[in-house]
C-alpha cells in the first residue's frame, strides 16, 4: 500500500474479515461491543497513509478532536465483523484488552489466538479517552497488552501479513504508542483522518438531515427538503458553503477549485452538523443564498460553541467516576458541575497558545486530592483540543473566537491572574464580530475596554478585505468626556443581487478609558477623534497608517522612526490627516508620504511634518459633528439609482422604519435635509436633489472619499443648532 490517501473503505479490503461477528458469552466486558454496527448512512471518510512497514501488526489511526473517530471506529468493526473495544468505558491496563476479549467470549475462546496470528481483529476506539480516565501508567500497560495479543512477536512466516489491531487516538495520546512500539523495535502502521473532501461534505449534509428527519417525531419536512426539491437544495447548499468559504479563505476563492484551504473548518464534522440545520428550511428558493455577515458571525459562533459544548461533556463524562472516588462519600458535587466550561476551555486554550502556565485556579473550590486528579486530567486532554493544531490553533476562527471570549469576561481575569486582553495579539476578521457578541450595557449596545478598540479596528478592516467591500469600510473612534463610543460601518455591492447596496455596522461602547489610547501600525479607514492624548504606535520602529485615517486629537506622542502614509488605489488616492494642539515626535527622522496624501492640522508641527501642514480651523476639531457624520452617511447611502431610473431615491417605508427610527441623531439629520428641500416625498418614494444637496458644499461621490469635508461638518453644526 503506497503512501497516499485512501479511502476507510478501501483500508476494511486490506484487513482480515470475520466471515461472521463473534459470539458473546453471558458476561460481556464493559465496553466491548461483540457485534457493532455503522451509524445509518455513514460517509466513509478520507485516510491519509503515512506509513505501512512490512510485517505491520497494529494499525494507528489518528485523528483531532470532533473528527468522528468513534463513528469510524463503529464502520469499519462492523464492515470487517470484528468486535469492537471502547476503551475509555473500561479501566485499561496490561492485560485489560486479553482479558477483555476472553472475559466477553468466553475463556474457552481462541479469538486471541486468532487475532495474534492474523486471522481476525478488533477495532480499539478512543485510546486519548482511555489516556485521559487511566492515565499514563496505565495507559501504558495496555499498550504493551495490545502489542502482545497482536502477535507482534509471532515469527512473520507464521502470521498472515495485515494489522490486526486497529487503534483509534488523537495526535497526542497517539505518541505513547508510537514511542513504546519504537523502543520494542515492533513496526506500526499509521494513518490520519482527513477533514472531508467537498462530496463526502455534501454526502455528510444529506445523510446527517435524513437521519433528523427518520428520528424526529412528529416529522419535520424541513429536514427532508433534499429529497423534496433536491435541485434547489443543492443549489442552496453548494452557496452557503461558497459563502463560508469565502467569509474564512477570501473573497474570490472558490470552493470546487480551493476546497483544501478551507477543509479543516468546513470539511469537519460539527461545522457540517451547524450548516445542515441551517438548511432545514420549508422551501429552498426562498431562502438568501448568502447570508449577511451579521448571520453568518451568528452560524460560527454557533458552530463554535457547539464543539466547546461537546468537550465539556465528553471531559465530565471520563472524569466524573475519578473525582467522585477521590472525595468523602457526602462530598456534594456540585463542586466540579461547573468544571472544564466553554470560558475555562476559552481561557486554558489562550494560555495554552501563548505558552504560558495553565491557570489552575479554575480547580481551586476542589478537594486537595481531586484538585490534582482534575489538573493532571485537563494536561492530559487539553492539547488534543478540536481548536488547536501543534502548539497554535487550527483555524483563525478558532482563535478570534477564544481571543474575544478571554478578552471580555471578567472571570477570567480573576482566573488568569493578569488582563486577557494581553493574550489578544494579532486576530483576525472574525473577532470584531464575536466580541460584539459579549457583553453589553442596558441599551443593548456592545462594550470593549479601550485596550481592545484598536484590536476590533483591526478586524473589521480584515473582513471587508474579505467582503471586498468595494464602495466603503470605516471605523470611527470617538474618546471623550462623555460617553466613548467606536463606530464601525460599512456600505458594499452584494454579488448576488445586482447593483443592491448593502449596508453594515456595529456600535461599542468603550470603558475604562486612560486618557491616552494606543493606536499600533497599520490602521487605515479610521477616523479617531479624543480630547485626550493619542500614542501613535508601541514601540515600532514604522507607524504606517492610511490610506483614509483621519486623526484629530488633544495630544499626540508618536515615538516611531518613520511616518509611512499609504495612498490608496493610484486612480482614487486617499488622503490621510493628522490634527492636534501639540505634538511629540523626538524620534521621528523620516516622512514617506506624498503631499497629496497626507494632511496635518498643527499650530507648530514638527520640521518634517511642515510640507503637509495646512492651517487648522475650528471644524476640524468638532468631535460632536463628527460623531454624526457616520449617521449623515448611513442615510445618504440608502439612496439608490437602480430603483428610479436617471434619480436618486430610496423607499418610505425603508427610510422610517429602518434608517431613522428610534435614531435621534438620524432623525434631525434627514428632518433638516428635508427642510432644505435636499429631500422630498413623492408616493411611496423619497428622492434626493443632487442640484440641491451641491448648494450645500457636497455632492453624494464625496462619502466615497469618507472623510467629512468642512461643508459636511457645518450642515451637521446645522443638525444641532450651532451653526
Amino acid at each position: 500500500m503506497e503512501p497516499e490517501t485512501t479511502s476507510l473503505q478501501k483500508l476494511a479490503q486490506l484487513l482480515p474479515a470475520n466471515d461472521t461477528a463473534p459470539v458473546p458469552s453471558s458476561s460481556v466486558g464493559r465496553g466491548f461491543i461483540a457485534k457493532p454496527t455503522a451509524v445509518p448512512g455513514y460517509v466513509w471518510p478520507t485516510l491519509t497513509v503515512e506509513s505501512w512497514p512490512t510485517n505491520s501488526t497494529v494499525l494507528l489511526i489518528e485523528a483531532a478532536g470532533a473528527v468522528g473517530k468513534t463513528a469510524a471506529a463503529q464502520a469499519l468493526a462492523s464492515a470487517l465483523n470484528w468486535p469492537l473495544f471502547r476503551s475509555e468505558r473500561a479501566q485499561v491496563g496490561d492485560g485489560s484488552l486479553s482479558g477483555t476479549i476472553m472475559g466477553s467470549l468466553g475463556f474457552t475462546t481462541d479469538y486471541v489466538k486468532l487475532i495474534a496470528l492474523g486471522q481476525a481483529g478488533v477495532v480499539v476506539d478512543s485510546l486519548d479517552e482511555a489516556h485521559f480516565r487511566a492515565g499514563a501508567e496505565n495507559l501504558l500497560g495496555f499498550i504493551r497488552n495490545i502489542l502482545e495479543v497482536s502477535g507482534a512477536r509471532i515469527p512473520s512466516e507464521r502470521r498472515a501479513n495485515s494489522p490486526s489491531i486497529v487503534v483509534f487516538s488523537r495526535s497526542d495520546t497517539a505518541i505513547y504508542v508510537r514511542q513504546l512500539f519504537a523502543d520494542e523495535g515492533v513496526p506500526l502502521a499509521t494513518l490520519s483522518v482527513d477533514f472531508f473532501s467537498l462530496d463526502s461534505a455534501r454526502e455528510f449534509i444529506h445523510s446527517y438531515m435524513d437521519q433528523r428527519f427518520t428520528q424526529i417525531e412528529p416529522k419535520d419536512p424541513s429536514y427532508n427538503i433534499q429529497n423534496l426539491a433536491p435541485i434547489p437544495f443543492r443549489e442552496l447548499r453548494d452557496a452557503r458553503l461558497q459563502s463560508i468559504a469565502e467569509v474564512i479563505g477570501s473573497a474570490d476563492i472558490s470552493v470546487e477549485e480551493n476546497w483544501i484551504e478551507v477543509q479543516d473548518f468546513l470539511g469537519y464534522a460539527p461545522v457540517l452538523v451547524a450548516i445542515a440545520e441551517s438548511l432545514a428550511v420549508k422551501n429552498p428558493m426562498a431562502v438568501p443564498s448568502k447570508l449577511a455577515s451579521t448571520k453568518q458571525g451568528e452560524l460560527l459562533a454557533e458552530i463554535i460553541q457547539a464543539i466547546l459544548q461537546r468537550e465539556t461533556g465528553k471531559f465530565k463524562e471520563h472524569l466524573s467516576d475519578r473525582l467522585a472516588s477521590s472525595v468523602p462519600a457526602d462530598e456534594p458535587d456540585a463542586k466540579w458541575a461547573h468544571l472544564y466550561s466553554e470560558s475555562e476551555q476559552c481561557s486554558r486554550l489562550a494560555s495554552y497558545a501563548a505558552g504560558l502556565p495553565a491557570p489552575t485556579l479554575y480547580s481551586s473550590g476542589l478537594p486537595q486530592q481531586a484538585q490534582a486528579i482534575y489538573e493532571e486530567a485537563v494536561e492530559a486532554f487539553l492539547p488534543n483540543h478540536p481548536f488547536l493544531k501543534g502548539q497554535g490553533f487550527a483555524s483563525v476562527v478558532f482563535a478570534d473566537y477564544v481571543y474575544a471570549r478571554v478578552s471580555s469576561d471578567t472571570g477570567s481575569a480573576a482566573m488568569l491572574g493578569f488582563d486577557p486582553a494581553t493574550l489578544v495579539r494579532e486576530v483576525g476578521p472574525f473577532f470584531s464580530r464575536f466580541v460584539s457578541r459579549e457583553r453589553h450595557n442596558a441599551a443593548g449596545v456592545p462594550v470593549i475596554p479601550e485596550r481592545l478598540a484598536a484590536t476590533v479596528i483591526s478586524s473589521w478592516t480584515q473582513e471587508a478585505d474579505l467582503l471586498r467591500a468595494e464602495f466603503s469600510s470605516s471605523s470611527l473612534l470617538l474618546i471623550s468626556d462623555g460617553p466613548c463610543e467606536l463606530y464601525c460601518w460599512r456600505s458594499f455591492q452584494s454579488r448576488d443581487k445586482g447593483t443592491q447596496r448593502l449596508t453594515e455596522e456595529i456600535e461599542f461602547e468603550i470603558e475604562d478609558m486612560s486618557g491616552a489610547i494606543t493606536i499600533p501600525s497599520g490602521i487605515r479607514s479610521t477616523y479617531i477623534t479624543t480630547d485626550s492624548g493619542l500614542v501613535l504606535g508601541d514601540g515600532e520602529k514604522t507607524f504606517a497608517m492610511g490610506p483614509h485615517v483621519w486623526i484629530r486629537a488633544e495630544y499626540i506622542e508618536c515615538g516611531a522612526t518613520t511616518l509611512r502614509v499609504e495612498p490608496g488605489h493610484r486612480d482614487l488616492p486617499l488622503m490621510s490627516s493628522i490634527g492636534c494642539e501639540s505634538m511629540r515626535a523626538n524620534n521621528l527622522t523620516k516622512i514617506e508620504a506624498d503631499p497629496s496624501t497626507l494632511r496635518v492640522v498643527i499650530d507648530d508641527p514638527h520640521p518634517l511634518l511642515r510640507p503637509h501642514s495646512r492651517i487648522p480651523t475650528r471644524h476640524q476639531f468638532f468631535s460632536q459633528e463628527l460623531r454624526m457624520y457616520p449617521d449623515l452617511r448611513t442615510i445618504f447611502l440608502s439612496f439608490r439609482s437602480s430603483v428610479r431610473p436617471g434619480q436618486l431615491a430610496a423607499l418610505v417605508a425603508k427610510i422610517d422604519k429602518k434608517i431613522v427610527s428610534g435614531n435621534s441623531r438620524r432623525q434631525s439629520i434627514f428632518n433638516l435635509l428635508i427642510e432644505d428641500k435636499v429631500v422630498s416625498k413623492e408616493n411611496q418614494w423619497y428622492l434626493l436633489d443632487q442640484n440641491r444637496l451641491n448648494e450645500l458644499g457636497f455632492g453624494f461621490h464625496d462619502f466615497r472619499a469618507g472623510e467629512p469635508s468642512e461643508s459636511m461638518l457645518r450642515f451637521l453644526a446645522r443638525c444641532r443648532g450651532n451653526a
